[in-house]
Formats: structure tokens, sequence, C-alpha cells
């Protein structure tokens, strides 16, 4: 028998619970993630079956920002049915932890000024000092009835100018000084960017292929590292 694919999307993981008795987590999903752990170490015999059972933060494949990440929280298999406001209750303790995080990565190590990962910095505009994280509940592919998600884009001083210059320059008629606005449109016309290379430009002639060269593997790895890190005393 042929071994089975491996998903691409686990490369993407970077946060997958340490331990499902981690005590929110067993309040939300109880026995079905009570049996123990998945291995940081063992990344690579994760099984995704296993995974997309329980809440998961990967890295978008085509990034609006730098680690423009989506985290993904499926309704507990014995439930039939999550409101939204549970829904968003159980995100947004995973939210802060991710913050936490990006906090270290940006703020503190300055990661995404490496030249390893330099194409993506500069596919997705993003450079100087980070500023904080755009947190959208916006997706449009997510059903209420198994699913929940939430975008998470790290917003950089180069995406800050950018979106200022968008804002005064549609207001050309008006003395704006220094003001600043029209953040959702800017983000809308990033998302317009991204999706025309995802769509017309990639899986027109790639449909089952990753985006190698924005070396989001590579990135991911090292954001589950700075999680294990700094997570290590919470999560076990």
């Amino acid at each position: 028998m042929d071994e089975q694919i491996r998903n691409p999307l686990l490369d993407r993981i970077w946060y997958l619970p340490v331990s499902y008795k981690d005590n929110l987590i067993k309040e939300n999903w109880n026995s079905i993630y009570s049996e123990g752990a998945i291995p940081s170490q063992r990344w690579d015999k994760i099984d995704w079956e296993i995974a997309e059972r329980g809440p998961y933060i990967f890295l978008s494949r085509a990034p609006i920002t730098f680690a423009h990440s989506i985290l993904v929280v499926p309704r507990p298999h014995q439930s039939k049915s999550v409101d939204e406001a549970t829904f968003f209750r159980w995100s947004a303790y995973l939210i802060e932890r991710a913050l936490y995080i990006f906090n270290i990565a940006f703020g503190v190590k300055k990661i995404h000024t490496s030249a390893d990962y330099r194409i993506l910095a500069e596919k997705t505009l993003s450079n100087g000092e980070y500023i904080k994280t755009l947190i959208l509940k916006a997706n449009a592919n997510e059903d209420l009835n198994t699913i929940y998600k939430v975008h998470l884009l790290p917003y950089f001083k180069s995406h800050d100018i950018d979106c200022q210059q968008r804002f005064l320059a549609l207001h050309r008629s008006v003395d704006l000084g220094e003001q600043k606005g029209g953040l959702l449109g800017w983000i809308g016309q990033r998302e317009d960017q991204v999706d025309k290379y995802e769509v017309e430009d990639f899986l027109r002639t790639n449909p089952d292929e990753e985006i190698s060269d924005l070396a989001t593997k590579e990135l991911a790895l090292n954001l589950r590292s700075l999680y294990w890190e700094n997570h290590k005393t919470k999560d076990t």
C-alpha cells in the first residue's frame, strides 16, 4: 500500500495544544482530548486527522502581511452545535497566546528583518517596527455549525505608512493633515492583490503545490519553537 501523502498544511501550523489536559481545552473538549499531548519534537509524525480535531493556528498560504495566521477552532465532536459567543470565548484564549508570541517574534527578536524571510517580507510589504496585530473575524469559507476562524495579521510600520498614504490620496480635496483612516479599505486592497497571486497566477498552474519561496515552513518552525520556549510552564 502506498504511504499516505502528508497534508502540507501541517508544516504551516505553528500552534497545537501541547497538552490536551490543559484546563480550558479539557473543559471545552472534555475526554476526547484528555488522552495526552502531541509532542512538538515529533512534528513530522503528527497525523492530520488528529490535528484537525482540536484548535490550531497556521500560516496563510497567501499572506496579506508577514506571518498572516489563521486560528481554527472546530466544534467539539461530542457537541451538536456551538453558539458564536462560545466560539469567540474559546478563540480569545488562544488569540492572547498568539499575540504574546508575535510580540516576542516581531517586537523583540524582529525576525521579519531576517534574510531568511526576505522574499516573504517583500511580497507582504512588511518592514519596520511591529505596531500591533489586526484581528479579523471574517472568512468567506466557514460553516459556523462546524468551525470558527479568526485571521491574525501582524501590522508593521510600512503598512501603517501605506495605509495612511492610500487614505490621503482618496481624499485629496480635503486637508487632512496627519489624520489616519481607511484601514479596512487597505486590507481589502491587500486581499485583492494576494487573491490574484493565489487564484489567478499560482493555483491556475500549480493547484496541488505549496508556495515554497515564501519560506512559510521555516517561519512556522520558528514561531513553533518560540511558542514552546515561552509557554512551557503554562501548557504542561
